[in-house]
């Protein structure tokens, strides 16, 4: 039994080797190579995670918003006004207020969790959108959590993050 307890320890070892040194050259890159590896991540873990994702009901395909709707307002909407609100609620303001936390101080995944569980659970347009958007969350919480550890305009970088992702997303429509 103990042999299995070591092979286990072993394999956690290992991922959390390779999340650290993913972890470290994304905290050493620049703001633009960070910023595209945060939305590849993002896509990369919606795929690999979609298994997941599909266990929970959907809308029957339904979109979260309505197709027909002027490009121009989804696009003002979408890319400029939705990224500004959404990161200064969802990860500002809550991962500033887990910081304050003695508890969470030095718990930053604990935080980023928090962040990304409050994300999702305001884009409610189906269970499986909210799980997505959990994890979407979660991985832009920890964009925040990292340039706000290096005090290099963390709301700005999540912001761009965002608008980002919310413009592929309408160009694919």
């Amino acid at each position: 039994m103990e042999g299995y307890s070591d092979c286990k320890k072993s394999i956690f070892d290992r991922i959390k080797n390779r999340i650290l040194k993913v972890h470290n050259y994304l905290y050493n890159t620049d703001v633009v190579t960070f910023m595209l590896c945060i939305i590849l991540i993002q896509y990369l873990s919606v795929i690999i995670l979609s298994p997941v994702i599909m266990l929970f009901p959907d809308n029957n395909g339904a979109a979260p918003f309505d197709p027909e709707e002027s490009k121009k307002l989804m696009l003002i909407v979408g890319v400029i006004i939705a990224p500004l609100i959404e990161t200064l609620l969802y990860q500002k303001i809550v991962i500033d207020i887990c910081n304050k936390i003695k508890f969470l101080n030095n718990r930053k995944f604990i935080g980023i969790l928090i962040s990304g569980a409050i994300f999702g659970s305001r884009h409610t347009y189906s269970p499986q959108y909210v799980v997505h958007m959990f994890v979407v969350g979660s991985i832009w919480a920890y964009a925040y959590t990292v340039y706000k550890q290096k005090k290099k305009h963390p709301y700005w970088v999540v912001c761009c993050i965002h608008a980002i992702n919310n413009f592929i997303a309408l160009m694919i429509l």
